[in-house]
């Protein structure tokens, strides 16, 4: 019975490419998670799981700012009258 116990702790679970939905969605915080989540499984991925969630932060900036001040012209427009 404890041979079961010892062969359920030693088999680890390899990271799902689904995994990677999660930096891509939460940004830097979920490449973080991910990061956490496969390091001691693979380094590579790891650390591009890092780089996939800076870059999706920034992908995400980007498109709010692009739609913020689009929000704003477009309301100031209507203000004048335009």
């Amino acid at each position: 019975m404890d041979l079961d116990k010892e062969d359920n702790m030693n088999n680890k679970v390899k990271p799902t490419p689904l995994l990677w939905l999660v930096p891509i969605f939460m940004g830097l915080l979920g490449g973080i998670l991910m990061y956490i989540a496969v390091k001691d499984q693979d380094q590579e991925k790891a650390n591009n799981a890092i780089l996939v969630g800076l870059l999706s932060s920034i992908v995400m900036i980007f498109v709010y700012v692009i739609f913020v001040m689009g929000v704003m012209m477009n309301y100031g427009r209507n203000m004048m009258g335009f």
